[in-house]
């Protein structure tokens, strides 16, 4: 087992979970944090020989944060329940704690699949994020949604990839943009930082633009089309909620 801890925050995420723990049965500890699931989520992580806590949610940032604090060990993976290292990801990691690591922290690449299809063109063919780090040298930041890695220092890069399967279907991915857009919506309302309706229009439309002819998901076929379009709805909805709940207030 090497010395690392695979930290997971999930709710309702029995679906993925499961594999996503599996995957990484390499660490000396896998971590999960739940924050009220309704589903055979926690059964399946005990079941799978992880520790569990429980934590009301308060934003991505300050939840990955409070969790990598959790931990048994220095070196964290942070993964969400629909990530998967893939073998070669593994051997890298294992390579690579084989001995001191010589970067505070390592950039792995994402291979992000989409309505079960892989966007294997454009920029998310090379999408990688820092999801492998000392916390002692890097932390995760406040942000309550858009949340990233901060590293004291230059980070490194693995081989292999990390297998992302998000959302199977429009259902899933229309919930979890309700979500997103909720949290996004309220850290809009305390920054002060509401559009009107026409900046709120050419959002939107650049938002389009940029993930559908800039980032190539054109190259995607219906699932870029898809993603793309989801990405230009999810600010305006944003900022429309932010406006209801001033309203409201």
């Amino acid at each position: 087992m090497l010395p690392l801890s695979a930290v997971f925050i999930v709710r309702d995420e029995a679906a993925d979970i499961g594999r996503a723990l599996d995957a990484v049965g390499f660490a000396a500890e896998r971590l999960v944090v739940d924050s009220g699931s309704t589903d055979a989520t926690v059964a399946i992580c005990r079941a799978r020989g992880a520790r569990v806590l429980t934590r009301p949610f308060d934003g991505f940032g300050p939840q990955k944060r409070w969790a990598v604090s959790q931990a048994a060990h220095d070196w964290v993976l942070c993964l969400d329940a629909d990530e998967e290292v893939t073998p070669e990801l593994r051997q890298a990691i294992e390579h690579l704690m084989a001995s001191e690591p010589g970067r505070p922290a390592y950039i792995l690449p994402f291979r992000t699949s989409f309505l079960g299809r892989a966007l294997s063109r454009g920029a998310m063919a090379r999408e990688a994020h820092v999801r492998l780090f000392d916390r002692r040298r890097a932390r995760w930041s406040e942000a309550p949604i858009h949340e990233r890695v901060e590293v004291d220092g230059a980070p490194g890069r693995l081989a292999g990839f990390v297998r992302h399967d998000t959302c199977r279907d429009l259902s899933e991915s229309l919930g979890k943009l309700d979500r997103y857009t909720t949290a996004g919506a309220l850290e809009l309302r305390r920054r002060g930082k509401l559009r009107g309706p026409i900046g709120i229009l050419l959002t939107g439309h650049f938002q389009f633009f940029r993930h559908w002819i800039l980032k190539g998901n054109i190259l995607n076929g219906l699932p870029g089309l898809a993603w793309s379009v989801l990405q230009a709805v999810s600010p305006m909805v944003k900022h429309l909620k932010a406006h209801e709940r001033e309203r409201d207030r």
